[in-house]
């Protein structure tokens, strides 16, 4: 569960990246929709979309916190997969 939230975090931080260099290059249409993510468990998905996380553990409630503002500005959107 733990390495689903991380990994989760890393995929956020690279498509905030690709979104930022698709915004750079110079187009008639500035729109760029959100990214899906794709993901095969459940549990991760609805961590990541719940807005309250009670972990002990700091870095993974900053991890969280930083998917939640990616999922609530519209950069990504995670979806499941089997």
């Amino acid at each position: 569960m733990e390495a689903n939230l991380i990994v989760l975090d890393v995929a956020c931080v690279e498509a905030k990246w690709l979104k930022s260099l698709i915004n750079d290059i110079p187009l008639s249409v500035k729109f760029v929709p959100s990214i899906s993510l794709n993901c095969d468990n459940q549990v991760a998905i609805a961590r990541a979309k719940s807005k309250s996380y009670n972990e002990k553990r700091r870095h993974l409630t900053v991890r969280h916190k930083s998917i939640r503002h990616t999922l609530s500005h519209g950069v990504i959107s995670i979806d499941f997969v089997r």
